[in-house]
């Protein structure tokens, strides 16, 4: 993990708020969301599903379907961000499932090289040397009997880091992980996040990381910002957060992790489900589910705040302003 520093910010996002068209009326799944990611930091997004973690990601990308409709200001290096310009040299995504994002029909040597013969003009044997290179960066060994595979014949783990070595072709600054352990077993899921993790520090990348599991997040965050109904409702340094949660909702995610050196069973899970997003609570989203919620929670909207003994910090319950963090 970086060392968080105050350069400005690689990413800036300002009021973010991505709405579908349902027949149910205007789904919103991202509700006004701010943050900022700064170069070579690791920021994680977590939340339950539907919560609005990988919305944000697509709507940074320009990657959501047509009857979405996205507000909000987003700036790159202090500038307006052209993503359809950032993609490939700027931005860079690996998505949540690699057997439908790699295309079936086509070699592993074909997916890679394409960026590199489009985007950067490299000709059969040049592009051919870079594919072997970025396989190799990605983790995989002697990459060179990967080369005319097709995805259905790889393991998860490998179609995974063949999915990285696309998103390092064109050499991005940003790249954004949506879930890029899902599916996969506990030691090659370790194996892909401490890949991702060399891969920050050798280039010096800053990575979006998404999930929802605060055991995964914790390998590799600088940051964590964690995400209800499309809101931030806790933001803090990564190992502050997993040793001292402020927020309910934040200490309920972590509540349900298994300690895998206790005979303790788990807490039970949280109760309820998470709001529809065509039908969301008046007040704070998650008082219908939250064992502190009192009468005024129905009513006000809380505000993202600084802690008043850790301005660092950013909490959205008034309830918990003023305690130690």
């Amino acid at each position: 993990m970086s060392p968080t520093t105050h350069r400005q910010p690689l990413l800036e996002i300002e009021d973010l708020t991505v709405q579908f068209a349902t027949a149910d009326g205007p789904a919103r799944a991202v509700d006004g969301l701010s943050l900022s990611i700064k170069p070579g930091e690791a920021l994680a997004l977590v939340g339950e599903s539907g919560c609005g973690k990988t919305a944000t990601a697509l709507a940074i990308m320009d990657l959501l379907p047509a009857h979405a409709t996205v507000s909000g200001t987003l700036r790159w290096d202090g500038a307006a961000l052209d993503p359809r310009r950032q993609r490939g040299q700027g931005l860079a995504m690996i998505f949540q499932e690699p057997a439908t994002a790699l295309n079936p029909v086509l070699s592993v040597q074909t997916q890679v090289a394409e960026p590199l013969k489009v985007h950067r003009r490299l000709g059969r044997l040049a592009a051919r040397q870079e594919v072997l290179r970025l396989l190799d960066l990605a983790g995989l060994p002697q990459p060179e009997t990967l080369l005319g595979a097709f995805p259905h014949q790889l393991s998860g783990g490998q179609r995974q880091r063949v999915m990285i070595a696309m998103a390092l072709a064109c050499q991005p600054r940003l790249l954004l992980a949506d879930e890029p352990t899902t599916a996969l077993d506990a030691s090659v899921r370790a194996g892909i996040l401490d890949t991702l993790a060399r891969l920050q520090r050798e280039l010096g990348l800053a990575i979006l990381l998404v999930s929802h599991d605060l055991g995964v997040v914790q390998r590799i965050a600088d940051r964590v910002a964690v995400i209800y109904a499309g809101r931030i409702v806790e933001l803090a340094p990564c190992q502050r957060l997993l040793e001292a949660p402020v927020h309910p909702y934040t200490r309920a995610l972590l509540a349900c992790l298994p300690d895998p050196f206790s005979d303790t069973p788990p807490a039970e899970p949280i109760p309820g489900q998470p709001p529809r997003a065509t039908a969301r609570p008046t007040g704070c989203a998650f008082h219908p589910r939250c064992p502190m919620a009192e009468p005024a929670c129905l009513r006000l909207e809380p505000a993202l705040e600084p802690m008043a003994r850790a301005p660092h910090r950013l909490v959205a319950c008034p309830l918990v302003h003023g305690e130690p963090a």
